[in-house]
């Protein structure tokens, strides 16, 4: 198109030397008889981009066009061009009634911090401008404690975000320790821009150490300077990762301290936190450099103990020596098991993941039971990868249906899963079809403000058939469900110009953005009935969490005040295109806070199902997250800023 553009400019500046500057009128985009272009200036609405992953940021480029004279000169040509990112033209970049002609500079797919140089030119007068514009925004931090002792473990963080705070991915990140301790290599930042490593402090004796993470490819380099001291100062029971069965049971946790080859004196205070479970005591002090506590948990899972030592005798420390210990509490009685599918629609020879959730009285996951799978019902003549499967710490046993290649009637695949030893079981329903209606789910970048307290995201469904062509006037079946919510607050951040969410302890008790599963959720082990039953209560609250929050509207966000109340808004026929249009819609203190799974489903073959998903976080107003003069909506989250497990909506 560019090419295209630059020989339609010469072409028109042949014409133009051919006319000699007489007195007849040149149509198109030429410029103006009499009307020669001396200078451009370029206007930028920032000097300064932010790195994005989701394609919004970006920075307006306006053109004026004037003549020797200073007069703006309308309908000149011109041509934006730039060393990285894109360039968006606005009407062609031609000057209008003004002499201004503008576009819009993107970063987006490209998060090194750089600067790019912007031209804008009139080829055919051989006059041009350029301006530089500065990429920033993507950074590394690095977390971890200030101080532990010699030989003893440190968990880092590492997180790669963008201008936007969000999280960057799959990067790989090249570590180094300036004293020889160890810890990998590299390592790669996992979908949330986070990574964790294991710092082993066995170099340099009692000598700090400045550990050095660096992006080559992003030219990033951040140190990080970790205090080790000569002390020994470890957990000496129970072993790393014992696992510990649930109330009554308690377990010992005991501290040894020595300094300089010997116990630190007597009634030297050792401080302890966990993140799971109820500690005996927050603090305790040494007898011949060792101190106890003991802990124990009505809720099944890991737990890490961080102790830190807070005084040497009588003597106040500043960042004393820091070390963690996990464990893992377990339920040992099974009550329940929930099994799914996905997909539950296959045609012959696809596959589906069978999952087992195993949960005692309580709703505790159950870990280390044998789960028997068992194929009740298959008229395709189908077949499991395992019979049985061990529950590992979430409670799971997991297998793989394949299905044969015999279609079924609607649910005509039965399985069940059964706790070995026991009568507890549960059965699951797939269909088998000969049909295959592929679907694609997506959206733009657009949130709509439905009202002043709901948003809308606008999504398109595109429905096709094995040769690729639109699946016209299929009757689809769209549903809207959560799946997991989120809990924390949002903070301004240290440059003052965006809400971000909290990522620092900021009160007793309160920690940084928490994912909990919806109880309801299939993959939680729940049944998606909309209605509390037995074994979903995580947090024992009483109450199902999050619930269905969002809906859905058949038609454009921008027209979802005038929708026709009286259409069903779940059932649609997909057009010639083979698509349809919807709106979730939602309150918006719930933006940031919940994530939600959109599901078509199409049936087919006289009773059987497709379906297919897309699961999103829903988003906020980009406006309402850079205004941080005033409180966003869902400043702090509906469902509170502590753990998943504390139901108390805090």
């Amino acid at each position: 198109m560019k090419n295209f553009k630059l020989t339609m400019i010469g072409l028109l500046a042949l014409v133009l030397g051919a006319c000699g500057g007489g007195g007849g009128t040149i149509t198109g985009t030429a410029v103006l008889p009499g009307s020669a272009v001396a200078s451009i200036q370029i206007v930028v609405s920032s000097s300064e981009l932010l790195t994005d992953q989701s394609n919004t940021n970006f920075v307006k480029i306006s053109a004026v066009v004037r003549d020797a004279n200073n007069n703006i000169v309308p309908g000149t040509d011109l041509l934006f061009s730039s060393t990285s990112g894109s360039i968006e033209e606005v009407d062609g970049g031609v000057t209008n009634a003004s002499g201004i002609a503008e576009a819009f500079l993107k970063s987006f797919g490209n998060i090194s911090n750089r600067t790019i140089t912007v031209t804008v030119s009139a080829p055919a007068q051989n006059v041009s401008s350029t301006v530089v514009i500065t990429v920033t925004g993507t950074r590394l931090e690095i977390s971890g404690p200030a101080n532990i002792a010699q030989g003893d473990n440190a968990t880092l963080t590492l997180s790669l975000l963008d201008g936007n705070n969000a999280g960057i991915a799959a990067q790989l990140i090249n570590l180094s320790s300036a004293n020889g301790n160890t810890l990998p290599a590299s390592a790669v930042t996992t979908g949330s821009g986070d990574v964790q490593v294991i710092l082993t402090a066995d170099g340099a004796n009692g000598a700090a150490d400045v550990i050095t993470a660096s992006i080559p490819s992003l030219n990033i380099s951040e140190t990080f300077t970790l205090a080790v001291s000569n002390d020994t100062f470890a957990f000496t029971s129970p072993a790393p990762n014992t696992e510990v069965l649930l109330i009554p049971a308690m377990q010992t946790l005991t501290m040894d301290w020595q300094q300089g080859g010997g116990p630190v004196p007597d009634g030297s205070t050792i401080e302890f936190t966990a993140d799971r479970g109820t500690l005996s005591a927050g603090s305790a002090t040494t007898v011949g450099g060792v101190a106890s506590v003991d802990i124990d948990s009505t809720f099944a899972g890991k737990s890490t103990i961080t102790a830190t030592g807070v005084s040497l005798g009588a003597v106040p420390l500043v960042d004393g020596p820091t070390t963690q210990l996990t464990i893992e509490f377990v339920a040992d009685t099974p009550d329940t098991v929930n099994i799914a599918a996905f997909p539950d629609n296959l045609i012959s020879g696809e596959q589906a993941t069978i999952t087992a959730v195993v949960r005692d009285a309580s709703g505790n996951r159950v870990k280390n039971l044998d789960v028997d799978f068992n194929i009740t019902a298959d008229p395709s003549g189908g077949g499991l990868t395992v019979s049985s499967d061990k529950t590992d710490s979430q409670g799971v046993a997991t297998t793989v249906y394949t299905a044969g290649n015999t279609t079924t009637p609607n649910g005509g695949v039965v399985i069940s899963a059964t706790v070995r030893g026991t009568a507890i079981s549960d059965t699951v329903s797939l269909t088998v079809s000969s049909k295959a209606i592929n679907f694609v789910i997506g959206t733009g970048n657009d949130i709509f403000t439905i009202s002043p307290t709901r948003f809308g995201v606008q999504y398109t469904v595109i429905a096709t058939d094995v040769t690729g062509s639109p699946a016209a006037g299929e009757a689809l079946r769209l549903t809207v469900k959560s799946w997991q919510y989120r809990k924390g607050r949002l903070v301004v951040n240290a440059a003052n110009d965006a809400w971000i969410k909290d990522q620092a302890i900021f009160g007793a008790g309160h920690i940084d953005e928490q994912f909990c599963p919806d109880e309801d959720w299939i993959g939680n082990g729940g049944n998606e009935n909309g209605s509390l039953d037995v074994g979903e209560d995580d947090n024992a609250n009483m109450t199902l969490e999050a619930g269905n929050i969002a809906t859905i509207v058949a038609t454009e966000c921008d027209n979802v005040a005038a929708a026709d109340p009286g259409v069903a808004q779940q059932n649609l026929l997909t057009d010639a295109a083979g698509a349809v249009e919807v709106c979730v819609v939602y309150p918006q203190e719930y933006n940031l806070w919940l994530d939600v799974r959109l599901t078509a489903t199409v049936s087919i073959d006289g009773g059987t199902e497709n379906t297919e998903s897309r699961y999103f976080l829903l988003p906020a107003l980009a406006d309402d997250i850079t205004k941080v003069d005033a409180s966003p909506p869902g400043e702090i989250s509906p469902f509170g800023t502590l753990a998943c497990a504390d139901g108390s909506g805090l």
